[in-house]
């Protein structure tokens, strides 16, 4: 008997089996809603066909299995069980300097959920596995030995559980709390998308990336088109039945430049969309292209800045990653009750938090912005939840949370936004988020603004934030501060006398949560989505923020950090190349 074999056995004698489920412990299913048409990219039919019908029966059938019989025997009985699998079909074209590279892949991640004991008390284990065929009997023997582990995970989790309660004092606020939240149940049998390549795309690439190759100070160049079609599965105990298929592109454009003072400076642009017509052009790729040419012959000779606390104006792309990071990923709602969070937001419903002109949703139901199609739009979550609308912040004042299926105070049902990518155990996580300001004014009035905040404040200008390199943010108690970092792209310094822009060297913006939330001015009329992905605890997730350009009082700015490399080889500068680029 091994170590954990016996602390199980010691827990079960502590505990005695009294206690178990009946021989079926599963509750009776609902009868499901069947849903119709989302969107354009979600629409659910009567019938599946061809390898999605394939992989679906199979699953259904182990499930049925496992639901009927895997118990273990003076233990106590599931009570909850999930099947769920991700499909992907992909590929990849990678450019540099005339040449290319092509890359297709497909995989299959299957994945077991058990819950031992009922929604008011649980242990739950989450098992994955893959397989190189999508054949019934390598999906069915993957899901086998999956659920194997994941039950025997589950036992051991639910008597330790049980064994903490000595020692632990129970959250007075958790008290009468599910652990676990009961939900409609749902079928959809979703439409299947094709996973599109243009014309000629690899021989386009190829073109485009030799744009780089006359420029002498160019160290490194790549352009990358990828394309990339997810198809889930979900099918619980509870009735719901779930397989939609969905598409994802992006292009990538990128290149860093070497001064003379050996300093290395890189920007890029990338797009990302859902549909294959928004794919770039090659002219457009041609485009993007010329304009990081441009902008790194102009960081090239551009000052350093240096830190400064001072007005700032953001365009819509760092305004929507500030809006992200500072407050988006503290209103999700596992947050809220997990001891290892800062928990900035816990308690505050109904409190004001920020300004009477904000108001923020997060809507995964939102399928297009003006025109551009959205990364964060689904029809169901990865918990079998319908998405819903969430209005968090109305006119300055925090209203609701983003939930999964676990409860929080105040709230005991999931509104749709439990979410992963496969690789970690869903949690609440950011959709669509959007934010609605009650006025907004034009950019020259937001300059206007600026200036004046500038000269009341002593300072001879202001900065202005155009293109967003992204950001991050510390929400956990074990961090040594409860901060956000986002990173602009192009920083331009504003002379409050003249109005000229000067552009500078990259800077990084910091600062924390409630002091910064009380600096917001105002904002402006030119609201634009901006697609993206998120790394969170429950893995990267495809996201939309929408936003229009804003004012903020006071913004700290810090000098670029240094990465790993700098590290390593003592700086960030480095002696140029002894010979010149090599004739072509």
């Amino acid at each position: 008997m091994n170590l954990k074999t016996l602390a199980l056995s010691g827990l079960i004698a502590l505990f005695g089996a009294n206690g178990c489920a009946t021989a079926n412990s599963f509750e009776k299913p609902q009868e499901p809603i069947k849903y119709g048409q989302s969107s354009e990219f979600y629409k659910c039919e009567d019938k599946l066909d061809g390898e999605r019908k394939v992989i679906f029966e199979a699953m259904e059938q182990e499930f049925q299995r496992n639901k009927d019989k895997l118990r273990m025997q003076g233990y106590q009985d599931p009570y909850y069980m999930s099947f769920s699998a991700l499909q992907k079909e992909s590929f990849g074209i990678i450019g540099s300097y005339g040449t290319s590279e092509k890359e297709e892949k497909d995989s299959i991640i299957l994945r077991s959920e058990i819950r031992i004991g009922d929604y008011s008390n649980e242990a739950v284990s989450y098992s994955i596995g893959g397989t190189y065929e999508n054949k019934p009997y390598n999906i069915k023997r993957v899901l086998w030995l999956i659920s194997d582990a994941a039950i025997k995970d589950a036992e051991q989790k639910y008597y330790h559980k049980k064994a903490a309660k000595i020692n632990n004092i129970e959250d007075e606020e958790l008290k009468g709390l599910n652990d676990f939240s009961k939900e409609n149940a749902s079928v959809c049998m979703g439409n299947d998308i094709k996973l599109e390549q243009k014309k000629d795309l690899e021989e386009i690439v190829k073109k485009v990336s030799n744009e780089f190759a006359d420029e002498k100070d160019i160290m490194g160049s790549t352009i990358m088109v990828k394309g990339e079609k997810l198809t889930k599965y979900f099918i619980n105990s509870e009735g719901t039945k779930l397989v939609h298929s969905t598409t994802f592109y992006n292009a990538f454009v990128q290149a860093q430049m070497l001064t003379e003072k050996g300093e290395i400076l890189g920007t890029f642009r990338i797009v990302q969309y859902r549909t294959p017509e928004e794919m770039p052009t090659e002219e457009q790729l041609k485009e993007m292209s010329l304009e990081i040419l441009q902008e790194l012959r102009e960081l090239k000779n551009a000052p350093k800045l240096g830190p400064v606390a001072v007005p700032a104006i953001l365009d819509s792309d760092n305004s929507g990653v500030f809006w992200h990071e500072v407050i988006g990923h503290r209103l999700e709602g596992e947050r809220q009750i997990s001891q290892s969070s800062g928990e900035t937001f816990k308690n505050k419903l109904n409190q004001k938090i920020t300004s009477d002109l904000v108001t923020l949703i997060d809507d995964p139901t939102l399928s297009r912005f003006n025109g551009k199609s959205l990364n964060g739009h689904y029809m169901f979550d990865d918990e079998g939840v319908l998405g819903q609308k969430v209005i968090l912040i109305e006119k300055g004042v925090l209203k609701d949370y983003m939930r999964s299926r676990k409860p929080i105070p105040g709230f005991k049902n999931s509104n749709g936004h439990g979410r992963t990518d496969f690789s970690q155990d869903p949690i609440a996580r950011m959709s669509n988020t959007m934010l609605m300001p009650e006025k907004t004014i034009p950019l020259e009035e937001l300059k206007e603004l600026a200036k004046k905040e500038a000269i009341v404040q002593g300072q001879d200008f202001y900065l202005i934030f155009r293109g967003s390199r992204g950001g991050l943010t510390a929400t956990s108690a074990f961090s040594t501060f409860q901060a956000f970092k986002t990173i602009p792209k192009m920083v331009y310094k504003v002379d409050v006398k003249t109005g000229e822009e000067t552009l500078v060297k990259p800077v990084e913006v910091i600062g924390t949560p409630l002091s910064i939330l009380k600096e917001i001015v105002a904002f402006g009329n030119d609201t634009e989505a901006w697609n993206g992905k998120c790394g969170a605890e429950s893995g990267w997730v495809p996201v939309s923020v929408i936003a229009p350009s804003m004012l903020i009082k006071r913004l700290e700015v810090q000098n670029m950090s240094k990465n790993m490399w700098d590290r390593i080889f003592g700086g960030d500068k480095q002696t140029p190349p002894i010979l010149p680029p090599p004739e072509k």
